[in-house]
């Protein structure tokens, strides 16, 4: 893990918050966040691609990942906000690979496998919230982007033993560097306290896949991430 990069980002996060907030006439508001994250792999169109004629099944949610990070609401107008925020995910995915025999000869004995690969991003959200006004609750919507820059990708123990008897790269090396994914949910603040809580969902719009498999074959399909959070804030 790259501690430098992450700190560096952290800094450039709050810095563009605290600019952004000095232009409006109320202060922005901070919080920190932290929950799970149930994500995994979807296949755009279908749910099933290839890799050198091989079949590949994807969709499964993996085990629970878990993301923190802090940001700012910036007051707008009305009841509208922006939301600045920088967060430190780890999405959790599988894929089955069913294996073509001449592109797994039955000498291995395996004809299929499924991968489990985790992922850590640094995520940059940049979501615009409609604030609705009661008493002692204050429920809220939002959407808008991030750009996700990954740290590292690991595999599963078998999987990554299946790739090396395969003659794949390192699961690291074939995850994409960086994402661009959809942002939307809903949350809820309690007015008389600094607590609150927060569904979130995600839908990447970058291949995780880039580099090429064995004998320069490449993921066919376009696999994307998508995740669901449920966080819990506090409003410092």
């Amino acid at each position: 893990m790259n501690r430098a990069r992450i700190a560096s980002l952290l800094t450039a996060g709050a810095l563009v918050a605290g600019l952004s907030g000095s232009a409006t006439a109320e202060p922005p508001a901070f919080h920190g966040r932290a929950g799970l994250v149930l994500s995994g792999f979807g296949i755009f169109g279908s749910t099933a691609g290839s890799v050198g004629g091989s079949t590949v099944e994807a969709g499964a949610f993996g085990a629970p990942g878990f993301a923190i990070g802090f940001g700012a609401r910036v007051p707008l107008s009305g009841r509208f906000s922006l939301q600045l925020e920088t967060f430190y995910v780890r999405k959790i995915g599988t894929m089955g690979f069913t294996f073509r025999p001449d592109f797994l000869p039955p000498s291995f004995g395996i004809s299929g496998v499924t991968i489990q690969t985790t992922i850590d991003y640094v995520e940059v959200p940049v979501t615009v919230r409609y604030d609705f006004l009661f008493d002692n609750v204050r429920p809220y919507l939002f959407g808008g982007a991030a750009l996700a820059m990954k740290l590292n990708a690991s595999a599963d123990a078998r999987g990554e033993d299946i790739l090396d008897r395969i003659g794949a790269d390192p699961i690291d090396e074939l995850v994409h560097g960086n994402d661009v994914t959809i942002v939307f949910g809903a949350g809820l603040d309690f007015t008389n306290s600094r607590w609150g809580f927060e569904m979130r969902g995600s839908l990447g719009l970058t291949s995780v896949f880039e580099s090429p498999w064995p004998n320069g074959q490449t993921l066919e399909s376009s696999t994307k991430t998508r995740a669901f959070m449920l966080l819990v804030g506090y409003r410092f």
